[in-house]
């Protein structure tokens, strides 16, 4: 027999020391753990082919006995022992043409199996007894299930290419007008556009009067700014023209008044607002003044930038007066209007009281046909995809090359806003989705509502990994909402387990939730398997809450380590005390096994000694490098790895070399 090695690395150097023995072991070098550990790894599956392999089952007691024969594999003590082959007999009844070695590998979820390579040699590579799984995918949010539910639905792919062909382009031909600009235009040439254009009682007649000029150029993007009043001379001040270096892509933190030369800084200065009806709600609003103040165009593949002209004011202006003849969401932001949640900012959100209120009325009329001319459900998907970057979220920051630069986990609007093209974010977009639906292969099962009352049977889950709210991170159902609305539903936020003030709910609120759900987790998980919760707040508070809820389910948390994302999130980024790390938490449901034993020895000498060797068994082995630092638990290139499809499912996943070494220095205290 031979290993498959082809991935170990032979440069690793340097004394290395090996904790967690009974008796701690030190290497001259890592290459030298590797050997020795293989070589123990290699001597004990040689015994275990030797004495179950090719063995018929016949009873318990015998079962037991061939075992308890095998030295140089853990196999634990004669009670679990025992255990394990009533198992195997049951098994065995079903399959009696398994021998006494795939039993046993069934029942303790060995990892190997042997396989015979082109030589001709047999070789132990990992596996999964369980095949590959089919995923069970969960969310309170029906804008969650639906992204979920179409990037792991099997697609028709060029059925989906040609329906959203077919979308875009028949929604340019009928709104392409609304991002048309004039191109390096003569002197009088805008004005005299925006007559013709004023006269103009219909798209229709815009369209038309559009064609009669075919040196067009297309906009991909209008900046908008704030207007603020002087506290001096109480003239308007355009921030874009006042405050921002254009060269240099930065705000000044102070800068004169273009009328009458004060220090000003947007502290002490008041917004500017305008009062207009909003016909699509009966209602007048009153809103913080914006206005046009740079133009990012295109003419075949160069691009220029300008000061909107006299035609794109008044091309802006006519598509305010008309009104969309599409359907578009007028839902009241949470149901409420004014001041919704805890994303609610009373500097950014005034007048900004309905979902249509978060778009530009060129942007909401282009989504509104497309929306309109949807039959497939991936082709949704693509519409829902950009809602958020096409919307006043999208903040204009000259210094990224990024199109798209909403502030995650708000729904901030800045001072400078940058009006994208609908039609470009989704031919961009459209190229992504053909990509990533040709590798849908197979069907999951999707589930919207609360985790703490999910419809699965008990144990018959084999791994979850969970991405829980965490405190008051993310205001989800606040955050959903702009998608929900284009999808016509909403989460239930009852059960979401966030705190939240607009909600009535805190800390305690908030732990009470994420027990009940940690206790579902619980229940449908199978003894023995592992849960994986990805964490990320900044509270200690909130840490404990988490900590209690998951223990408080019965679930022992093994490891706890940091994912680094490169990028962290809003509150990451700028609070001080933030944790600037995700933490990955491992945790186990111990085996029903274990729970009986431990009943019945609880407070025995025996009892505790049967929970430290069981929990040990699955806590990462510690190893020391000379320079003293712990390298436990990490991949060939120190980077986290979880368990993905096909593996084995009782462990979280790590390298193949790994595993070997894990399994073989635990084997002084491994209890199956």
């Amino acid at each position: 027999m031979n290993f498959d090695l082809a991935n170990f690395e032979q440069n690793q150097t340097g004394l290395v020391e090996c904790l967690g023995l009974i008796f701690p072991l030190i290497f001259p070098n890592d290459q030298e753990r590797r050997n020795h550990f293989l070589k123990r790894l290699h001597e004990g599956l040689e015994e275990l082919f030797a004495k179950l392999g090719g063995v018929p089952f016949t009873t318990v007691e015998e079962a037991v006995e061939r075992m308890k024969s095998v030295e140089k594999w853990p196999m634990g003590d004669e009670t679990r022992l025992r255990e394990i082959a009533e198992r195997m007999r049951e098994e065995h009844r079903k399959e009696p043409e398994k021998d006494l070695l795939q039993l046993w590998k069934d029942q303790i979820g060995f990892p190997y199996q042997q396989e015979t390579d082109e030589d001709g040699n047999t070789a132990w590579k990992p596996f999964s007894k369980l095949g590959a799984r089919q995923a069970i995918l969960n969310d309170l949010s029906p804008a969650a299930t639906f992204i979920a539910y179409n990037y792991n639905t099997p697609v028709d792919v060029q059925a989906f290419e040609v329906e959203a062909k077919r979308i875009l382009k028949e929604v340019e031909e009928e709104c392409g007008w609304m991002y048309a600009t004039l191109a390096n235009p003569v002197n009088g040439e805008p004005e005299e556009w925006a007559v013709k254009l004023r006269t103009c009682k219909t798209a229709d007649e815009i369209r038309k009067l559009l064609k009669s000029n075919s040196h067009w150029g297309r906009i991909n993007y209008t900046v908008w700014s704030d207007v603020f009043i002087c506290p001096e001379c109480t003239q308007e001040v355009v921030f874009w023209e006042a405050a921002v270096d254009k060269e240099a892509g930065k705000v000044h933190k102070e800068f004169p008044c273009p009328n009458c030369g004060a220090i000003l800084t947007k502290r002490n200065m008041e917004r500017a607002w305008v009062t207009r009806y909003d016909k699509a709600i009966g209602e007048t609003i009153r809103q913080a003044k914006q206005v046009p103040v740079l133009i990012n165009y295109s003419i075949g593949k160069r691009r220029y930038e300008k000061k909107p002209d006299a035609f794109d004011l008044a091309l802006i202006e006519k598509i305010e007066q008309l009104d969309i003849p599409y359907w578009f969401p007028t839902d009241r932001m949470m149901f409420k209007g004014e001041q919704w949640g805890d994303t609610w900012r009373a500097g950014v959100h005034a007048g900004i009281t309905h979902v249509h209120h978060f778009y530009t009325k060129r942007n909401l009329w282009v989504l509104g046909v497309i929306k309109s001319k949807i039959s497939i459900s991936q082709a949704l998907l693509m519409f829902n995809s950009q809602l958020i970057n096409i919307s006043k979220l999208n903040r204009y920051r000259p210094e990224v090359s990024f199109p798209y630069n909403p502030l995650s986990g708000t729904l901030y609007v800045a001072l400078q806003v940058s009006e994208a093209n609908i039609f470009t974010a989704y031919e961009n977009k459209f190229k992504r989705l053909l990509n990533a639906f040709a590798k849908v292969k197979g069907y999951s099962l999707i589930f919207t509502e609360t985790t703490g009352n999910s419809e699965i049977e008990d144990k018959t889950i084999d791994y979850i990994f969970t991405d829980p709210p965490f405190g008051g991170n993310l205001m989800y159902s606040e955050l959903n909402f702009l998608w929900e609305a284009w999808l016509k539903v909403f989460t239930n936020n009852k059960p979401e387990a966030i705190t939240n003030k607009v909600q009535g709910k805190g800390l305690l609120e908030y732990q009470h939730l994420m027990t009940e759900c940690f206790k579902e987790y619980y229940r449908v998980l199978k003894p023995g398997r592992w849960m994986t919760v990805e964490f990320h707040n900044s509270k200690n508070s909130v840490w404990n809450a988490i900590q209690e809820a998951i223990q408080t389910a019965g679930f022992v948390i093994a490891d706890v380590r940091t994912l680094d994302k490169k990028q962290g999130s809003f509150k990451q980024v700028t609070s001080a005390s933030a944790v600037k790390q995700d933490l990955i938490i491992s945790a186990y449901k111990p085996n029903g096994g274990l729970e009986e034993r431990f009943r019945l020895t609880a407070g025995t000498e025996e009892g505790v000694w049967d929970f430290v060797r069981s929990h040990l068994a699955k806590l990462p082995v510690f190893v020391a490098s000379k320079a003293g630092q712990a390298e436990a638990g990490k991949g060939r290139h120190g980077d986290t790895e979880m368990r993905g499809k096909g593996e084995n499912a009782a462990s979280p996943r790590r390298p193949f070399s790994d595993s070997l070494e894990i399994i073989a220095e635990r084997c002084n205290y491994l209890l199956y």
